[in-house]
């Protein structure tokens, strides 16, 4: 998150200074390779919450595989193709369909 904020710090400060006007309130943070049983990240995901407040999203993304290579690969998971997924994993339809697809493993 940190290196995040200082890269957005860096190029929103670029845009400033070309007179741009910067207004910080379109963005939104997304807690992703969460494990909700983890007490430390329970207690990180609440610190940032109390920080953030309703700029952080209520629901997470969950810790999978299929995120873990996406960042290895300095990829989204929406810029993954299905066929760049690893075996064992695919491309699945959430119930909701406002949200995008998911990138979920086999069990």
């Amino acid at each position: 998150m940190c290196q995040f904020l200082l890269m957005a710090s860096d190029l929103l400060s670029v845009v400033q200074e070309a007179g741009g006007d910067i207004d910080y309130d379109f963005l939104r943070y997304v807690v992703t390779r969460h494990e909700p049983s983890d007490a430390p990240q329970i207690q990180m995901v609440a610190f940032m919450r109390s920080l953030f407040r309703e700029r952080v999203l209520t629901n997470t993304m969950l810790k999978s595989t299929a995120v873990s290579d996406a960042g290895l690969s300095k990829q989204t998971l929406y810029e993954v193709g299905p066929r760049e997924l690893l075996p064992g994993q695919r491309m699945t339809a959430p119930s909701n369909p406002s949200i995008p697809l998911m990138a979920r493993s086999r069990c």
